[in-house]
């Protein structure tokens, strides 16, 4: 019983020293002290420290890991408690090792700057400048891959606005090279070679960079976009060459060949898909798309199609020119398994010339989450909380509506349509 007690009483003293030392006045000295830390084991090209830590010049730019932190919540010389410093550099770490450059983040909040003297605020505590130094393990500027896989045709290319839901899965093998971070701005490049089992190909460059490194310098729209926007330093500009063969004759009883060329920019850096960003999206993207639609054939007529008269009639070759505006919104616990919460999206897209294709098309969709037991969870066993029931509801919507432009863009093409999806949903389309 007395053990008991002791326990209790030490868990309420650590609990009160926590809530202390979260409370307590820091000052954070401009600027953060950036530096590349590599393990003792690395190349002799690096040199040694003071404290035999193996060191090397940074490649990545010390100003943008400023504006990471700011955009985090590291107020530079202003008092803040140290719980709050610690959510924001925590949160500072997790960006910055998202974006794939970095084996490791380290960052170190140190004692008194020797420039620096003690201040105290309101209520007469003082609160001792602090220097902060952030240490980067960076990543090879290269990386390379060969390998195989399983074939997903996720329609990324920007041909059509639902995935294909293929039958059978289909084996290729890949080949990639990747540059990362090469001019110290999180910029990253890659080149993809794909061939399957079918001898269909995929060819893709991809390049991306932060929008504000494409700016002049100080410029006003420079300026702009570092202090008035929310996480500026993370907008991103990309662009992006495909060349794609698509297997559609399960579901869509058509092959479609590929040739993209596209420009897009976003609020946020580093994300494949607009579905993994956290919290909001929005991009805008100009595509110039060269289709071809290649309907079945008959497998024993060989001058016969197995294709629906719509299809037949809309194959062919066909450019489409079009700007596109996506935004997404999620409120969700968890992206992946959602027990609560709300996803919004919408995307409007209009084509026309040079293009011979000309339309305007509104997609929207939301997703509600919730358990008919509230925020009363129950605890799984291993120390996890998780709802034993929860419903979902999902609503999609669209509107294509032809526009001509007085008889420059008559052409029509299956891609452009709303499909109601795989083999687990209806076939077919509006």
């Amino acid at each position: 019983m007395a053990t008991q007690q002791q326990q209790q009483e030490q868990a309420e003293i650590q609990a009160k020293l926590n809530d202390h030392v979260t409370q307590f006045p820091v000052n954070i000295k401009f600027p953060a002290s950036v530096t590349s830390v590599a393990a003792s084991s690395s190349s002799g090209a690096e040199q040694q420290d003071g404290s035999g830590t193996s060191t090397k010049q940074v490649r990545t730019n010390p100003d943008l890991i400023q504006h990471r932190l700011l955009e985090a919540g590291v107020m530079f010389e202003d008092i803040q408690k140290l719980g709050q410093v610690t959510e924001a550099v925590a949160e500072f770490v997790a960006d910055l090792e998202s974006t794939g450059c970095f084996n490791s983040v380290q960052v170190t909040i140190g004692e008194q700057s020797e420039s620096s003297s003690a201040e105290q605020n309101d209520d007469g505590n003082t609160a001792n400048g602090q220097s902060i130094q952030v240490a980067l393990d960076e990543k090879r500027w290269f990386s390379g891959y060969i390998g195989g896989g399983v074939k997903h045709e996720d329609l990324h290319t920007g041909g059509s606005s639902s995935p294909n839901e293929s039958l059978l899965p289909k084996l290729q093998f890949e080949t990639s090279g990747k540059l990362q971070n090469l001019s110290g701005n999180l910029d990253t490049t890659s080149l993809r070679y794909l061939i399957d089992q079918t001898s269909a190909t995929t060819i893709s460059l991809h390049h991306e960079r932060p929008l504000h490194t494409v700016l002049p310098e100080y410029s006003p729209l420079y300026d702009w976009l570092l202090t008035s926007v929310p996480h500026g330093s993370k907008a991103s500009i990309s662009g992006r060459a495909v060349i794609d063969h698509l297997d559609y004759e399960w579901t869509r009883s058509y092959k479609e060949c590929q040739r993209l060329l596209a420009l897009k920019i976003s609020n946020v850096s580093n994300v494949p898909m607009p579905e993994l960003a956290k919290g909001g999206y929005m991009g805008l993207e100009w595509a110039l798309s060269f289709r071809d639609i290649m309907p079945r054939r008959h497998p024993t007529l060989p001058f016969s199609l197995d294709a629906s008269p719509e299809i037949a009639s809309q194959s062919g070759p066909s450019l489409k020119h079009s700007v596109s505006y996506e935004y997404r919104s999620d409120t969700t616990n968890d992206k992946f398994n959602p027990t609560s919460g709300a996803d919004w999206k919408g995307k409007v897209e209009i084509a026309g010339p040079p293009g011979d294709v000309g339309f305007l098309k509104m997609e929207s969709g939301m997703s509600v989450h919730g358990s008919p037991f509230g925020n009363t969870n129950d605890d799984d066993g291993a120390g996890t909380k998780s709802n034993s029931l929860t419903f979902h509801v999902a609503l999609q919507t669209g509107i294509l509506r032809p526009i001509t432009y007085g008889g420059l863009c008559e052409r029509r093409s299956i891609s452009d349509r709303f499909f109601t999806g795989g083999p687990m949903e209806l076939r077919g389309f509006v």
